[in-house]
């Protein structure tokens, strides 16, 4: 193993938040690994394992990390003109040509592969291209999306009609161009049903799924969380593309047939779409007991002041702490240092990334840690790994989570 001190990062995190560091080239038989460590290790990350999924937008390299539709599913047509992170501001920008989400269109989503519940959050700022205004053309806006996967959608020749299946939640401006708004949309077997309502050009959107329910919430400037939308859908898998859409100029895009459109670059039409995010950040839902098995998009079942005590501000309250850690690979096991942790008693959470899959690792009884500390060597019973990212998380006292993340970058 040669370790990279290029990839040591030491962050604060938000709850169900580890920051990042990067893969730096991919590789790594995710399903064996996966595998392996289920016989080795008893302990399981219960909680934040979708933590290392997460993205604060402060390294361009982890642009790698995300995979892009066009490209999973052969289109061959990539409908972003610009697709950046500026790691002075933090921020990711996408920009898309004509292009849109409807029935069998197929615009732009750029996604991490979640399974089982979650909760997904970002801050977007929504634009006209190069100003602060509303986009001034219908159907543009940036936000959340939820996809479930097409696998047998390899290139163009083997897309069928009638196969999306999605929900998701953006800003920007929908049927009033010239005003900022929300959509949701919910779409099944290529039936779209859509929902405008008023908007800001700015907000934190967030999807959390349980079981087949699945709730959008917003959060403006100088507000607190509210529950947007709520859906019932019990056809999508247990494995779903989570992530970042984009999409402007539905006059012109949808002037092409779907199949063409998916397949084309359109550098004509009017894209009037600049959208900017903050940070995704990635968590496991803490369901209260009182509601387990609840209808939770049955709003007789579940209020909205019921959602929100643990989608709301519960979801995303940030630590005073730090965690900063090192990690290195040594006689067929990893060696973690804790260089700053936890002020009191609590239980380290240990996972691996392996090929875009998170893995749980092990969950390792920590006193509070007035000096830094070597872990006893976690055994990996695989002879050659490749690249891993390694993460580490603790909830504190005040119930926040907090993380951080490295990368090992050669296990021999």
């Amino acid at each position: 193993m040669h370790e990279n001190p290029t990839t040591r990062h030491n962050h604060v995190a938000a709850a169900g938040v580890a920051p990042r560091t990067r893969l730096t080239r991919g590789g790594g038989p995710a399903t064996c690994l996966a595998v392996a460590l289920a016989a080795a290790s008893g302990a399981a990350l219960a909680v934040d394992d979708l933590a290392i999924l997460s993205d604060e937008f402060d390294n361009p390299s982890t642009l790698t990390e995300w995979k892009r539709i066009n490209v999973v599913e052969g289109w061959h047509a990539d409908q972003l003109e610009t697709w950046s992170i500026d790691a002075a501001t933090g921020r990711m920008t996408m920009i898309p040509y004509t292009s849109t989400w409807y029935q069998d269109w197929r615009g732009v989503l750029a996604f991490k592969e979640v399974t089982g519940d979650f909760v997904v959050t970002t801050e977007v700022d929504a634009s006209g291209r190069g100003d602060t205004d509303p986009p001034g053309v219908l159907y543009s806006l940036g936000g959340i999306m939820v996809r479930a996967p097409r696998p047998d959608v390899t290139s163009p020749t083997t897309w069928t009609p009638g196969g999306e299946n999605y929900i998701f939640l953006s800003l920007g401006s929908a049927d009033v161009p010239g005003t900022f708004q929300y959509e949701s949309k919910t779409t099944v077997n290529s039936v779209s049903n859509l929902i405008p309502s008023p908007g800001v050009g700015r907000a934190e959107i967030r999807i959390a799924r349980i079981g087949q329910h699945f709730i959008e919430l917003r959060r403006e400037p100088g507000s607190g969380w509210s529950v947007t939308r709520r859906y019932d859908r019990p056809d999508l898998p247990p494995t779903l593309q989570v992530g970042l859409t984009v999409y402007t100029d539905w006059p012109n895009a949808s002037a092409l047939p779907p199949l063409e459109h998916n397949q084309t670059v359109i550098l004509g039409g009017n894209p009037d779409l600049e959208a900017r995010f903050d940070f995704v950040r990635y968590r496991r839902p803490v369901v209260p007991a009182a509601l387990a098995g609840a209808a939770f998009s049955d709003e007789t079942q579940v209020s909205a002041t019921e959602l929100l005590a643990f989608l709301g501000e519960a979801a995303d309250a940030p630590s005073t702490q730090r965690l900063e850690l090192d990690a290195r690979y040594a006689d067929g096991s990893l060696i973690l240092d804790l260089l700053l942790g936890p002020t009191e008693p609590v239980t380290l959470h240990l996972g691996l990334q392996v090929g875009g899959q998170s893995v749980p690792l092990a969950a390792v009884p920590l006193p509070a840690l007035p000096s830094p500390i070597t872990l006893p060597p976690i055994p990996i019973p695989l002879p050659s790994l490749g690249p891993i990212a390694v993460s580490a998380t603790y909830t504190d006292g005040s119930g926040a989570t907090v993380g951080a993340r490295i990368v090992v970058v050669d296990t021999p």
